[in-house]
């Protein structure tokens, strides 16, 4: 998200897919801020408990 944006609400939902674009930069350089690769919220079903999402980079390609 652009830097404007600070926080999201998904509302309800069963299944999210993120995609990122691909890059114009020959290497595909995507930039992520540390605070950006975990994210926490609350399930509403089963008494609202805590769902947690940790986002790691697995794979590069390209990188020199």
């Amino acid at each position: 998200l652009p830097t404007i944006h600070k926080r999201a609400s998904l509302g309800v939902a069963s299944q999210i897919l993120v995609t990122i674009a691909a890059s114009d930069h020959a290497d595909g350089v995507f930039e992520f801020s540390p605070e950006s690769l975990f994210v926490s919220g609350t399930e509403p079903e089963d008494g609202y408990s805590t769902v947690t999402l940790n986002f790691q980079i697995l794979h590069v390609l390209g990188l020199r």
